[in-house]
């Protein structure tokens, strides 16, 4: 299971943002189902749009002050080291916006 979990620091709500996380070599999405939660007060949230591709997910959304956590679930495929580009997002209108998460390294061991 992923999470990617996200919240506005501007000090308001942030319309119309891409986030894309990047998928590592050698996995792929178990299936393409988003579970959304409000991690502050409870509830449940979907995002506006998301997009499961071969090597990537996108999510559009309005990224609020209140912390959002979406989930999926992958499937290693392939063994071996691989390194993951940080997720990015980018507001589509608004260039000043945008924020990434560092790289990250993941191994991937099959039975």
């Amino acid at each position: 299971m992923v999470e990617v979990e996200y919240a506005s620091t501007f000090g308001r709500d942030v319309p119309n943002v891409a986030i894309v996380e990047i998928l590592p070599g050698g996995m792929e999405f178990e299936l393409p189902i988003l579970v959304t939660s409000a991690a502050e007060g409870g509830g449940s949230d979907a995002v506006d749009r998301s997009e499961f591709r071969d090597d990537r997910l996108i999510l559009f959304d309005t990224v609020t002050k209140k912390r959002q956590i979406v989930r999926y679930t992958m499937r290693a495929v392939v063994p071996g080291s691989w390194s993951v580009p940080g997720a990015s997002a980018t507001s589509m209108y608004v260039d000043a916006i945008e924020a990434r998460t560092r790289d990250r390294k993941v191994e991937i061991i099959l039975p």
